[in-house]
């Protein structure tokens, strides 16, 4: 047998992938050449169309912003607005008008779930505190 001199071939890790993928199939000879093709040969091959775009069109997106409310029943027109157009601390001092039903403290102003801002932060302290000991 003579072998032709004539043709050069270029072994690769490409050229024995299958090998490695079907080791059962192959002639299990490893890779010859840890070498990658050259770069130039990746771009021979692209399609005319592709060669003809003067652009690639872009979708753009627009996002959706929240409308920010402005403050207008309270003076801190700069800061943020927490609620019935107030600033938080305009809010906690005027804006409340419902009272405490679920402490002793019925003449002071609702807090959250039905106890005034004092007897809710003891409460709240004591059920972390709990919870802490419990995963601890």
């Amino acid at each position: 047998m003579q072998s032709d001199c004539s043709t050069t071939v270029h072994l690769t890790v490409f050229s024995s992938m299958f090998s490695l993928i079907n080791p059962k199939s192959s002639s299990n000879n490893p890779p010859t050449s840890l070498s990658l093709p050259p770069i130039t040969n990746l771009f021979d091959e692209i399609p005319e169309e592709a060669s003809t775009l003067t652009h690639i069109p872009v979708l753009k997106i627009k996002k959706r912003r929240k409308k920010t409310q402005r403050i207008t029943a309270c003076q801190h027109i700069n800061k943020k607005h927490y609620a019935r157009g107030m600033c938080n601390s305009c809010y906690h001092r005027y804006g409340r008008d419902t009272y405490a039903w679920l402490c002793e403290h019925t003449d002071r102003k609702l807090y959250a779930k039905g106890m005034c801002e004092l007897c809710y932060n003891k409460q709240h302290a004591e059920t972390t505190t709990k919870i802490k000991i419990i995963l601890n």
